[in-house]
């Protein structure tokens, strides 16, 4: 029988401990660094066996949820990396020379499978060559470019954190009459009720709160002429 050399680096990925290189992960099946990187798949042949995969789970649902999010890979003393840059860590509270990795994958709700990825670059980067590299916008179609063409007669809901509620990406999302579901930082600007007001108001100056059993309350209000439904969530741990 021959060996399923396909698995193998994830099963070392995982079982290896302490720093992820290809050294640490080598010594455990006593193997170089250079032998585990021969094991790596390139990039776009393991993004289309994984949308293979994800097809082939969730070919039978009728609502799925294309989740983005994106993570900081840590290079403390890079200085020459190609794509590192500085990057706000919000963990620690200071910028930090780091790779930024956008990450797009599509749920049922009880299971993600990773669909897609890019490399977001600093704005000092795209300040200097802005039409080589895209914008954190353009990654977001990208990737729900992406879900839609792998599940085109499927009903697709983006949900994605405060990185991306930005008026380019929800104004793109409600022309093209995609369900969005976004966090809106609480400072932002609104009206409601003809009346101009911070996100986080709603609460002191209208009383939308959750009552009694409710989780969440939702009202309409405008934000940069974009009719949105804004929904107060009531949360467990900070009430």
């Amino acid at each position: 029988m021959f060996a399923n050399t396909i698995l193998t680096y994830p099963i070392l990925l995982l079982l290896s401990s302490g720093k992820k290189s290809f050294q640490n992960m080598g010594s455990l099946i006593g193997k170089s660094g250079d032998t585990i990187v021969r094991m790596l798949c390139p990039a776009d042949v393991n993004i289309e066996k994984m949308q293979r995969i994800s097809q082939k789970i969730f070919q039978h649902r009728k609502r799925l949820y294309c989740i983005m999010d994106d993570t900081l890979i840590k290079k403390y003393h890079s200085r020459f990396m190609q794509g590192s840059g500085m990057f706000f860590d919000t963990k620690i509270g200071r910028r930090i020379m780091a790779f930024r990795l956008v990450i797009g994958l599509i749920s049922d709700g009880k299971m993600a499978i990773p669909i897609t990825c890019a490399y977001l670059f600093s704005k000092e980067l795209l300040a200097q060559i802005p039409e080589r590299f895209p914008s954190k916008d353009d990654l977001a179609k990208m990737i729900v470019k992406t879900a839609k063409k792998l599940f085109p007669n499927i009903e697709i809901i983006v949900v994605t954190d405060g990185l991306y509620a930005t008026r380019e990406f929800i104004a793109w999302c409600k022309n093209n009459k995609i369900k969005l579901e976004v966090r809106m930082h609480s400072n932002r600007k609104i009206v409601y009720q003809g009346q101009e007001v911070a996100v986080r108001d709603l609460v002191d100056r209208f009383s939308i709160i959750p009552k009694g059993l409710q989780m969440a309350r939702t009202v309409t209000a405008e934000w940069h002429g974009i009719r949105l439904e804004i929904s107060v969530v009531r949360r467990i741990d900070k009430h």
